[in-house]
């Protein structure tokens, strides 16, 4: 639990308190992706609990290495949903090691059997394609022009924190 601890830490500090983006979000839990929560009375400790249950475990970063690769996952897929979190990451294993997986957005077997050759690999390049692909993804929102500052520098940061 140490490197979920350590991405929560990141993830609180980018994320904030109280915000009406998507619906109404607090902690960076959205009521739009979370219709179940009561966002207003949200406690940190709470949203902890749903990254934990709802991102973290549910999409098995924690059997993810090496853990940078896991970090970043769980920081996009906060930031932009697991499903686009995911195809970053598919695009960029293409990209760099010519891995020819479906880009599904799902991590299933052949994502995480790619995922297991880079301890060998060079990790570095994945994650410069993996901020490319993330940059790509941001300039695609309609919020782009409002957020692209912090988007891009949070997505810097975050691969730096990890490499």
């Amino acid at each position: 639990m140490a490197l979920f601890d350590k991405v929560m830490k990141f993830i609180f500090k980018e994320e904030g308190g109280k915000s009406d983006d998507a619906g109404g979000t607090n902690f960076g839990i959205s009521k739009k992706s979370n219709p179940d929560v009561d966002i207003d009375s949200l406690t940190k400790y709470e949203a902890e609990m749903i990254y934990l249950t709802r991102y973290w475990s549910k999409y098995n970063y924690e059997w993810i290495k090496p853990e940078a690769i896991a970090a970043v996952l769980m920081d996009m897929a906060v930031n932009m949903g697991p499903g686009n979190s995911h195809r970053v990451l598919q695009r960029a294993l293409n990209l760099v090691y010519n891995s020819g997986l479906k880009v599904d957005g799902h991590i299933g077997i052949n994502t995480m059997l790619e995922i297991d050759k880079l301890v060998v690999l060079d990790v570095d390049n994945l994650m410069r394609a993996m901020i490319g692909y993330r940059f790509i993804y941001y300039s695609r929102c309609k919020q782009f022009k409002l957020n692209k500052r912090g988007w891009l520098k949070r997505a810097l940061k975050c691969g730096g924190t990890y490499v």
